[in-house]
């Protein structure tokens, strides 16, 4: 899977889609396998909580909502805005 400029929250879009293929060829009983995925995302300040691929990842790491805008529209985080992981 390839993507380019993948703007605001299409990074995490695509990435659903590929789960979604993945879940319908399991279901048929097709065998599928992914080489390799290259994704070029833009527009990191607009990426959303509620699009967001891995909220559940999010939250398990204590992580808020109002947390995820800030580390978007902070083009150079602190290095501690991450500890939790």
């Amino acid at each position: 899977m390839i993507a380019k400029h993948l703007c605001a929250n299409a990074t995490d879009l695509a990435v659903q889609a590929v789960q979604h293929a993945f879940k319908v060829a399991a279901e048929k009983g097709q065998n599928t396998k992914i080489a390799s995925v290259v994704l070029a995302p833009c527009c990191h300040p607009q990426i959303q909580w509620d699009s967001y691929t891995n909220v559940e990842f999010l939250e398990r790491h204590g992580f808020l909502p109002s947390e995820l805008e800030a580390a978007a529209l902070n083009p150079d985080p602190h290095p501690n805005l991450f500890t939790n992981l």
